[in-house]
């Protein structure tokens, strides 16, 4: 794998007609006459020079993040429904990854989410493709 690769990445862009106050918004029913289905669109821009973060030598001390390494070839995105497995099986591995990449003897996890969304959502066009993409 490259540590540099081009990419198309897709932004909000706020409707010009929308009020300066107004927060984006989609309705996932059928607008009412006469109201906008959305008040934004998504628009390409295409040549960004994307980096792999995981090769980039960050330290916590100079950039404030750091990536850390897991042992993860045992796990299959369907593990991820699990709860328990989640709580006995991925939260101690990333604990000790996280002890590990930073020097801590121990860190807390205080809490976890698992968000997930519609395939749907940004929909992406059958034209839009990342450069390299076939």
């Amino acid at each position: 794998m490259t540590d540099t690769l081009l990419a198309s990445i897709r932004y909000v862009v706020k409707d010009p007609k929308t009020a300066p106050g107004e927060k984006g918004c989609i309705l996932h029913y059928a607008a009412p006459s006469g109201f906008s289905q959305n008040n934004f669109s998504i628009q390409p821009y295409s040549n960004i020079k994307m980096r792999n973060l995981c090769t980039a030598n960050l330290t916590y001390e100079d950039h404030g993040l750091i990536i850390a390494s897991i042992d993860s070839s045992q796990m299959r995105p369907s593990d991820f429904d699990d709860d328990d497995w989640i709580e006995k099986a991925y939260l101690p591995e990333l604990h000790g990854g996280i002890c590990k990449s930073l020097g801590a003897k121990d860190v807390t996890v205080f809490d976890w989410m698992l968000r997930k969304r519609a395939r749907s959502f940004p929909q992406r066009h059958v034209s839009e493709e990342n450069e390299g993409e076939s």
